[in-house]
């Protein structure tokens, strides 16, 4: 009954919306954070303290969506970026733009800056499931829709049937477009950086 899975690939917003759906249903203050599973992260311990600080400022902050930024090695153009804006609380600080995958030259424009201005995106995230779902009602209410949809049937006898119906029409698109993108941009939410000066592979 702790496993949730997908029944096919609907890219991440379906997946975390999905989770989140059935989390508040359980509890509506629920917090959830989220980590990916093909990371090397260390060292752990460090980790374990800064996702902590990810789980207090979502119980402070009720509306902020928290992300995880990774200090930039590279001029890469294989992760997204982080637009830094005004300090928060500890460490933390404000997103003022989400930028995806830039090309080189901008690449090498965000690198150059420092990691006081951009930090790598790290796909790594803590919110409440409430305000994430608050977001997907805002910005894809087809994909909102299907969410509850899911959720008013879980824990009955038609969940499984619900869930296959339902999920795979789920428009396809990943939380970094569907919610962050646009959340950075919308007065109403804050999303939250907390910089990670970790080894991540």
């Amino acid at each position: 009954g702790q496993y949730l899975g997908e029944p096919m690939g609907r890219d991440t917003v379906n997946a975390l919306g999905f989770c989140a759906a059935v989390l508040q249903k359980r509890d509506p203050k629920a917090i959830m954070g989220v980590c990916t599973a093909d990371h090397i992260i260390e060292p752990v311990g460090q980790f374990r303290e800064l996702f902590a600080q990810g789980f207090a400022l979502a119980e402070q902050h009720p509306e902020a969506l928290v992300t995880f930024g990774i200090q930039p090695t590279a001029a890469s153009t294989a992760y997204g970026y982080l637009q830094l804006g005004q300090p928060v609380s500890g460490t933390a600080r404000r997103v003022e733009r989400f930028r995806e995958k830039p090309d080189a030259p901008t690449a090498e424009q965000f690198f150059a800056a420092g990691a006081d201005e951009y930090l790598w995106n790290s796909g790594m995230f803590v919110w409440r499931a409430a305000t994430l779902l608050d977001c997907i009602h805002r910005y894809e209410p087809e994909i909102h829709a299907g969410l509850m949809r899911i959720a008013d049937a879980w824990g009955g006898p038609d969940q499984q049937k619900v869930l296959a119906e339902v999920y795979p029409g789920l428009k396809k698109i990943s939380v970094d477009f569907a919610v962050m993108e646009p959340a950075s941009r919308d007065s109403k939410v804050r999303v939250l950086a907390v910089p990670m000066p970790l080894k991540w592979v």
